[in-house]
């Protein structure tokens, strides 16, 4: 599920889990010159991690998702 912020111009996108539909944490964010960056914290393995999602190459038909977790707060990313 998507949502706009008119507000604070920011995007929450929410995700549900694949095997119970749970809506999980949103990855809040905003889309600038045709790139979009979202940022979360989740736990990982008993710590908390940064999460983002990166949209971009946006066109009509398409687009390139990335995702990338941090365990130093954003100062390095790690691409899966």
């Amino acid at each position: 599920m998507r949502r706009f912020n008119p507000q604070s111009h920011q995007w929450s996108l929410n995700w549900a889990n694949s095997t119970d539909s749970v809506m999980t944490t949103p990855v809040v964010g905003r889309f600038v010159h045709g790139l979009g960056q979202f940022y979360d914290h989740e736990e990982f393995q008993g710590r908390i991690i940064m999460a983002r999602n990166g949209f971009s190459a946006i066109t009509p038909n398409s687009s390139r998702f990335e995702q990338a977790f941090s365990e130093d707060t954003g100062k390095t990313w790690e691409t899966n």
